[in-house]
């Protein structure tokens, strides 16, 4: 996000062809849902604001309602800001009742671009339904949202996220609705409020990590340096290769290395290709209590 990016001559190309990409599924996710709706009737501008609405939540451009016009100060500090918004509108199915009691009142009806995002969700959820029966076959799947491996296939350390960042946001949630959370690595349920065992997260400790996880690349890696510790609990500081490394290489390109360091170049090539189309990869460290990647 950074102004200095865009005058790299390799950076501002990658940026660009990045930005052009996103618009054109943008857009043509808008055309199709609005031309299938235009078969049973015309389409009105209510009914394209609504379907404008859902590919942006869908796309991870989120509203940012009131803080909108701060939205610049925003990318400063936290990495994809209208993207973290856009995972919980999707998650609490905001394209379904955004505007719904002021489009009652004005007696307009919706339903029927309503039926068509709906459909969306449900095919989203048979994909993944289909995703997850498949991989069963070749690594273990936590199904408890209390848990930070939740929705993730778990490959030796590796854990692969199909869950376009919605696994966050409802770990997060759970936690704070139930107060409780799971270890991933004793499957004991622990408190996070009342009774806390010594050394275990309460509940502000969750939030303050979920915040801080979404920080930006420089803004985290200074924050990290200041405390001269991680959000995981490591050693951080300007003399390490590991810090450096965070705050220059691509996320995806990090993946991959520790990845194929874990399971050797083959399988690890194999296991990260799913991460250039959009999958979340994470890998442990010798510690499993600690990831080599915070990408929480």
């Amino acid at each position: 996000m950074s102004p200095y990016a865009e005058r790299l001559p390799v950076i501002k190309n990658f940026s660009r062809a990045g930005r052009t990409f996103l618009n054109s599924v943008r857009a043509q996710m808008f055309d199709m849902m609005y031309y299938t709706a235009g078969k049973s009737h015309e389409v009105s501008a209510e009914e394209a604001k609504v379907i404008a609405n859902f590919v942006n939540s869908a796309t991870g451009r989120g509203s940012l309602g009131s803080f909108e016009q701060h939205a610049v100060l925003l990318n400063r500090v936290f990495y994809a800001p209208r993207y973290v918004a856009s995972r919980f509108q999707l998650m609490t199915l905001h394209p379904l009742w955004k505007d719904f009691f002021t489009a009652k009142k004005q007696n307009i009806d919706l339903r029927a671009v309503r039926r068509l995002i709906a459909l969306e969700y449900a095919r989203v959820l048979i994909s993944l339904m289909g995703f997850y029966t498949l991989a069963s076959s070749f690594g273990d799947i936590e199904f408890d949202p209390r848990s930070s491996d939740f929705g993730k296939i778990r490959i030796g350390k590796t854990r692969i996220d199909p869950l376009f960042g919605l696994s966050q946001t409802m770990v997060f949630t759970t936690r704070l609705g139930t107060r409780q959370t799971k270890s991933t690595k004793t499957g004991e349920i622990y408190p996070l409020v009342g009774d806390v065992p010594f050394g275990r997260q309460d509940i502000r400790d969750v939030v303050n990590t979920f915040v801080a996880s979404k920080f930006s690349p420089l803004f985290g890696v200074t924050a990290d340096v200041w405390a001269k510790k991680n959000i995981v609990g490591e050693d951080v500081d300007l003399t390490t290769v590991s810090t450096w490394r965070r705050l220059l290489v691509p996320m995806t390109w990090n993946d991959t290395y520790e990845a194929m360091k874990e399971h050797g170049i083959p399988e690890g090539l194999a296991i990260s290709s799913s991460a250039f189309f959009g999958t979340g990869l994470q890998t442990y460290s010798n510690d499993r209590s600690k990831k080599s990647q915070v990408n929480y």
